[in-house]
């Protein structure tokens, strides 16, 4: 990771306004990919974004803002992708999203972690069943 980005995303005040939220959330999703849970951590600040919603930052925004910010520092290194390994897809669905992660097994047994995955549920999939969900997460 680019430690001026990282310093950047660590130092950025929380928002004040709609379009700070976007702002925010534009310049952390690259670090998506290395963050678990990555769209259930950003969820509620998401919500800010919606037009019926008013903008009221509140505690509950601040913490999640933060653990946002703290996951993106502590997140593991990425292994390369070998094709050489065994492929292990892992995948989780809730209420609100879709999540999964990519890990690889070398030929000594050790998994490494390749990628992670997730966002959040449109309405419309909110309805579906776990099993449909999880297809929905492979697609």
């Amino acid at each position: 990771m680019k430690p001026k980005l990282v310093d950047a995303i660590l130092n950025s005040p929380h928002p004040t306004c709609k379009d700070d939220v976007k702002s925010f959330l534009e310049m952390v999703e690259f670090y998506a990919k290395f963050v678990k849970g990555f769209s259930g951590k950003v969820y509620n600040i998401g919500q800010l974004l919606k037009n019926h919603v008013k903008f009221n930052w509140s505690c509950e925004f601040e913490m999640e803002f933060e653990d946002v910010k703290n996951a993106i520092v502590q997140a593991p290194i990425l292994s390369s992708f070998d094709c050489e390994c065994t492929n292990v897809v892992t995948v989780d669905a809730s209420s609100k999203g879709l999540g999964g992660v990519l890990t690889q097994i070398d030929a000594s047994g050790k998994e490494a972690i390749v990628a992670f995955a997730s966002r959040a549920l449109s309405l419309n999939e909110e309805n579906f069943s776990n099993v449909n969900m999880f297809a929905r997460f492979c697609i």
